[in-house]
């Protein structure tokens, strides 16, 4: 009867259906990649890669390097080349989680990570499909907990050779480098210590290989100490701004942010999988689940609790779930040996959930006639969020057949300039308008709104007095330019209304204001 039970287990859960899942999820993410445009977030840090710095007015360097590397220098400007480094990532991330869950388990609970983490919406989409400061990080986090594991959680006690703490130090390292929340895996690492394994305390190692991280900090406090600490102010102001009042609408965001980032299914499978841990229902030694607990609900916590202060976004925790996922999966797969089951229908719904998801979304943004946003034609399309990721190649070019008709009537004077007041639409305005039309574009406005603008203006020259500018701006998201500009230009004429359809439906307006004679040199 034993062998009989245990024998769908030595069949390591059909692996190469594992492997199927992932790639044909993958295929669709490329073809999501390829199909739609840029996300306002995404776009931004296009202009990263543009201007390479030591930091950023938002974030750290490596989200941009990531795109200088999969653009071959920004030479292939496709969308599939820009986010091609979450692409790839995502697969690394499967498989450092699969090997993760197989040091502390076996082959069986890697596979079932490596399909939670395939049917995380956080870990597979925004991270695995976008590209964005936390595409770069999720690797190095994962890179960090497998080094972890090794170190905390072995089977050999303290007697861990020394390159697996340099390689801890170095993944961190690399990890901050995407986004300061890095900082956060010592962090966990540290709680671990000091409540439930004292003994680290006495390991030189711990302490060589903190500091080592600190020193790779160094580029982030230098440009910070150079440009009067802006990553920090503007980070800090998130808070001030409310000030320390409960926030309960950020605090619910939190909740059901995370519950769909995660995918509603591993969601619930997470809290199944904590509850059983807690309640000495997963064949795994204490030590380790009291590890994989810390380095996963502190960060939660963490972040639910800011949420009643300030105002959070859902993937900040993110990082946090890659622990549950190893978790759920080891608990998935004691059941597996007492149920003879082999991938657990959860698991599969849960996969089919994103791949259907990701289809759905593909077909919403750049097909399907539907105008989820403001009907009203002065605000037509606000709140429509499937207008951030597609119409501005389209507009580049209703936008140059404006232009060349204002040169052929002399409508213009000096070099074509495109300006605006806000980081959004700045950055889609300057790599699908602007560049690939050869114009110059200019962001003027206060810092907190142009962020890295900022800087990249400096670069430029300015826009000189007596010349005029097209401020552009959409009725979904709509900056009237006459409290900003009147005091810069001479005149700003009427609009001139650009329509947007999707499968012939009317879905927003691009605005074009002429900006006429520059009071002053704007920079």
């Amino acid at each position: 009867m034993t062998s009989l039970t245990l024998q769908p287990h030595k069949k390591t859960l059909s692996a190469k259906w594992v492997w199927a899942i992932i790639l044909f999820t993958w295929i669709v993410k490329s073809i999501v990649a390829c199909g739609t445009e840029l996300s306002n977030d995404e776009v931004y840090y296009v202009q990263y890669a543009f201007y390479p710095d030591w930091n950023y007015f938002d974030h750290p360097p490596l989200v941009g390097l990531c795109i200088r590397f999969s653009t071959l220098g920004l030479m292939l400007k496709q969308e599939w080349f820009i986010r091609l480094s979450g692409l790839v990532f995502s697969l690394a991330n499967m498989y450092l989680i699969f090997k993760t869950t197989a040091l502390l388990k076996n082959k069986n609970a890697g596979y079932l990570a490596a399909l939670l983490y395939n049917s995380s919406i956080y870990a597979n989409v925004i991270t695995g499909l976008l590209i964005l400061p936390d595409t770069p990080m999720l690797f190095f986090w994962l890179l960090s907990l497998y080094y972890a594991v090794k170190i905390f959680a072995s089977e050999k006690g303290y007697a861990i050779p020394k390159k697996n703490f340099f390689l801890l130090s170095l993944s961190i390292d690399l990890c901050m480098l995407s986004k300061i929340h890095g900082l956060l895996i010592w962090g966990c690492l540290g709680f671990y210590i000091l409540f439930f394994d004292r003994r680290w305390l006495r390991v030189k190692l711990i302490y060589v290989s903190f500091f080592l991280s600190l020193i790779f900090l160094a580029p982030i406090i230098g440009w910070n100490i150079a440009n009067h600490f802006m990553t920090f102010q503007y980070h800090g102001g998130r808070v001030s701004e409310h000030g320390f009042h409960l926030q309960t609408d950020s605090f619910l965001r939190e909740i059901f942010g995370g519950f769909a980032y995660q995918n509603p299914i591993n969601y619930v499978l997470y809290v199944i999988a904590v509850v059983a841990c807690i309640r000495g229902g997963i064949r795994l030694a204490k030590r380790k689940k009291i590890f994989l607990l810390c380095m996963s609900l502190p960060i939660i916590a963490l972040f639910l609790g800011l949420s009643l202060f300030m105002d959070t976004l859902p993937h900040w925790s993110g990082p946090g779930f890659c622990a549950l996922i190893i978790l759920t999966a080891i608990y998935l797969t004691d059941k597996l040996l007492n149920n003879h089951f082999f991938i657990p229908k959860s698991v599969m719904a849960a996969n089919a959930l994103v791949i259907v998801g990701l289809i759905g979304a593909f077909i919403l943004v750049d097909f399907a006639p539907v105008n989820l946003g403001s009907k009203d034609e002065k605000k037509l399309g606000e709140n429509d969020f499937t207008l951030d990721m597609m119409g501005w190649k389209r507009f580049g070019k209703d936008f140059r057949q404006l232009v060349q008709k204002d040169s052929s009537t002399h409508a213009a004077n000096g070099p074509v300039t495109v300006i605006s007041n806000k980081w959004f639409p700045a950055s889609h305005l300057d790599l699908y308008v602007a560049r690939p039309n050869h114009y110059r574009f200019l962001a003027i406005g206060e810092v907190h709104d142009i962020h890295q603008f900022y800087f990249i203006n400096q670069t430029k020259p300015a826009l000189q007095k007596g010349n005029d500018a097209y401020y552009i701006t959409t009725t979904n998201f709509f900056n009237d330019p006459l409290p900003i500009y009147k005091d810069k230009f001479e005149s700003i004429d009427e609009p001139v209304k650009i329509p947007q359809y999707k499968s012939g439906k009317l879905m927003r307006y691009f605005l074009v204001y002429r900006c006429r004679g520059a009071k002053e040199n704007l920079q």
